[in-house]
């Protein structure tokens, strides 16, 4: 835990904060910003997994925030299911959102299948997101804001307080507001421990007040805040958290063959398409490059046993001076994404960054929308014009298909080390 301490101060010169058991302690005061992980395990599970450091593929299935867009992101889901014969929200390392892309989350760490969560998010979001003038005075009259809060904890509490959560890893991100100095920060909230920075669960934070702390909007709800922080919209940062997602991947599995990424959006207006359009025709040649070498050699994803063993040993040799390196760099690039609040911004640089990268392959799964969709348009209009985008994207897109056939590729190849 010391050179974690030390390694921190040194190169990052921010403040890393601990939680355990209600106790904070700060490794370093003077910062320039924070990035701090709380975990959170209600359940009282054992989330570590034995074969972190064991190679393979790692599946990582990112969610971006949107309000009642998010329909879009589970009608996505569904399609890639129809597609695989499997959920990938529930067959994966880690699953991870922002805002109500943090809702889908914890749906898929509770196990909830996708006709369910859209049942819900159509049904709930009515009564969270008036479309009525009628409606939205009604909030403003009885709770101050435009949304209703008490709607959405009633909601989250019906379908998430006492459930049992599966043993996946997942997060959502949040941005934090310190009380006393005014500053904002990124906050993850996880259901597991980082081993590599050995940050422990808080436990009085709840599975439903972390939701509201990652789906957060001034002026639409009422901000959920403990002693020290109000939080906010984890969308104001990282609408996109693919950076945080690599940064948790990376040092959760260090060992891992290759770190696949499927980025869910919830859709764009068609007049943004310059911007936001994302091709994976480059990832599919990778990918396909990549599954004819795995062919040819005849090969598994892991080395045989006694080659292993040796690259253990060597891992285990050169382990501070590859974690040092590995959490530098990672930072560095963290750093970068700080500022970006667009989503395409977001994207687009961690694209630029990482879409060649040898270890990764990412994946980015997107509407384009006749018309701009509000993320409070709960309307009938609005969820046909989804219904309608998606089936138009899946049907009329050739490399969906090819794309979703690359994925279950990968996957059968790497359930059949």
């Amino acid at each position: 835990m010391d050179w974690i301490k030390s390694y921190f101060n040194y190169y990052f010169k921010r403040e890393v904060v601990i939680v355990n058991n209600g106790e904070t302690n700060k490794i370093e005061e003077n910062i320039e910003d924070s990035f701090t992980i709380i975990n959170n395990n209600n359940n009282g599970a054992n989330i570590n997994n034995n074969d972190n450091n064991e190679g393979g593929i790692k599946i990582i299935v990112s969610f971006d925030g949107g309000g009642m867009r998010g329909i879009v992101s589970i009608l996505l889901l569904k399609e890639i299911q129809n597609i695989l014969g499997f959920d990938i929200g529930t067959n994966c390392d880690i699953v991870c959102g922002t805002s109500t892309g943090g809702i889908v989350t914890y749906a898929k760490l509770f196990n909830v299948d996708n006709d369910e969560i859209l049942r819900l998010y159509c049904e709930f979001g009515k009564k969270i997101f008036p479309s009525s003038s009628m409606g939205i005075m009604y909030n403003v009259y009885e709770e101050s804001t435009l949304c209703s809060t008490k709607e959405l904890i009633s909601t989250l509490e019906t379908n998430f307080k006492g459930k049992i959560m599966s043993d996946r890893k997942g997060f959502v991100v949040t941005v934090a507001q310190d009380k006393i100095t005014a500053e904002k920060s990124v906050k993850i909230f996880a259901n597991y421990e980082n081993p590599l920075t050995h940050l422990h669960d808080d436990d009085k934070t709840s599975v439903v007040d972390i939701i509201r702390s990652t789906a957060g909007i001034p002026g639409l709800f009422h901000l959920y805040e403990n002693d020290k922080f109000i939080y906010y919209d984890g969308g104001f940062q990282y609408n996109c958290n693919l950076p945080i997602a690599l940064i948790e991947a990376s040092t959760l599995f260090p060992n891992a063959t290759k770190l696949l990424f499927i980025s869910i959006g919830t859709g764009y207006a068609k007049n943004d398409s310059t911007n936001y359009y994302c091709s994976n025709d480059l990832t599919d040649d990778r990918v396909e490059e990549y599954l004819n070498q795995c062919k040819q050699q005849q090969q598994p994803l892991i080395l045989k046993e006694t080659d292993d063993i040796k690259l253990k040993l060597k891992l285990k040799n050169q382990m501070l001076g590859g974690i040092y390196d590995l959490i530098k760099n990672l930072y560095n690039l963290y750093r970068n994404y700080v500022n970006m609040t667009d989503t395409y911004v977001v994207l687009q640089e961690f694209l630029k960054d990482h879409q060649l990268d040898d270890h990764i392959f990412t994946y980015r799964f997107d509407v384009p929308l006749e018309y701009d969709i509000s993320l409070r348009d709960s309307s009938i209009k609005a969820e046909q014009e989804m219904q309608r985008s998606v089936y138009d994207y899946v049907n009329s897109t050739p490399s969906f298909k090819r794309s979703i056939s690359n994925i279950k590729k990968l996957i059968e190849l790497n359930n059949n080390k």
